[in-house]
């Protein structure tokens, strides 16, 4: 039995965590969830990392594992405080360079890892489906997606994002809201109540 179901609680709701994964950017959102009417944005985080500087002489690839390093440990911090019953993220498409798509998939990579040790569900939607879900249009504007976003879910968490950087989140927040009546929730649900 793993310590996740030897720690588990009654609670009133149920905190989901949503990624909007990424090397240099990355988006995390908690949405806890009371039945299936009511729901509180818990937290909001917009997280960047940046290549060492030329002066610090590091391979591409120490530099990544770093970068890496941190944003599990925010990953991990959100785990540890909001113990969600699932983790959703948005997962990539085509359009991206080499490096791109590899910095992803070391994103990726750890977060399943991370799951799998913390026995997390973790779940993918597709970009077409965060943005239906959050705009109804398949092809909505990034300005679009952070204003439906707040729009639905007023908290005064989006103040302390910058406006730069304020789409990560609201990508992760619109990735909880794609799977809300998913059977894996709605299940996890059941066997925590």
């Amino acid at each position: 039995m793993s310590d996740r179901a030897i720690k588990k609680k009654k609670r009133s709701g149920f905190a989901v965590l949503g990624v909007d994964p990424g090397l240099a950017n990355l988006g995390i959102a908690v949405l806890e969830i009371f039945g299936t009417q009511r729901q509180q944005l818990r937290s909001l985080k917009a997280v960047q990392t940046k290549p060492p500087s030329k002066k610090r002489r590091l391979l591409q690839a120490d530099s990544d594992a770093e970068r890496l390093r941190f944003l599990l440990s925010e990953i991990n911090r959100a785990i540890d405080r909001f113990d969600p019953i699932a983790v959703v993220y948005e997962a990539p498409t085509g359009g991206r360079s080499a490096r791109g798509i590899r910095s992803l998939a070391y994103m990726i990579g750890a977060l399943v890892a991370v799951c799998d040790q913390r026995d997390i569900p973790l779940m993918s939607v597709s970009p077409t489906d965060v943005k239906m879900s959050a705009t109804g249009m398949r092809s909505a504007s990034k300005d679009l997606m952070v204003a439906s976003m707040k729009d639905r879910f007023t908290s005064p968490l989006w103040n302390g994002i910058a406006k730069s950087k304020i789409d990560h989140p609201a990508d992760a927040l619109a990735c909880i809201t794609c799977v809300l009546k998913s059977d894996v929730i709605l299940a996890t649900m059941r066997a925590r109540c």
